[in-house]
Order: structure tokens, then sequence, then C-alpha cells
């Protein structure tokens, strides 16, 4: 399981890691496993909470490519052209804060 984002709900600051459930281990579509999926995303993720999000944007976009428009990967590239655009300051813990229940 890939963690997705840490989010923190309206009224908590603390965050909390959601993952995306892939598949079985062994299974996928096609010449790509969920083990690749799962590994391109970490690397993707990995990028994203080291503040290096030109290179998050593209690794995400890549897993998009790959896993035809995947709901993750477009979220992710969502925030990374975010951060891309308006950079936090250096507090910033990789937290996404949701402002609705």
């Amino acid at each position: 399981f890939p963690v997705t984002i840490r989010v923190a709900v309206k009224g908590k600051e603390q965050g909390i890691e959601v993952f995306e459930l892939l598949g079985e281990k062994g299974s996928g579509t096609g010449t790509r496993s969920y083990e690749e999926k799962a590994q391109m995303m970490r690397r993707g993720l990995d990028a994203y909470y080291g503040r290096r999000w030109e290179e998050a944007l593209t690794r995400s976009e890549k897993v998009s490519e790959t896993y035809h428009d995947d709901e993750a990967a477009k979220m992710m590239i969502a925030r990374c052209q975010e951060l891309i655009k308006t950079p936090p300051g250096p507090d910033w813990n990789g937290v996404t804060h949701m402002d609705r229940k």
C-alpha cells in the first residue's frame, strides 16, 4: 500500500496517512504489476515530501500515463502544480489540511 497523502481533517493539526489499495501482491494488468506501480508512486511521494515538486510532478505524470489516468496520480499532479506555483513556507510538513469534514 503506498501512502497517497497525509491529511488533517477540519479542526485537527496532526495529519494521518491515507493509503491506496492497489490489489493483491503479484497481480496487475497488462505488463505492469501493482508492485511496480507502488514503487513508482513511492518515488514520487519521496520527491513530494522532500519538497522536490517538479520531480514529484514528473513522476506523478508518468504514473498517470502508465496506469491510464490514475486518480491518486491526478491528485498528486494537481497538488504539485499548486506547490510549484505557490511554494509553502519552511515549516511545511507535507500535511494537506482539509477545510471540510
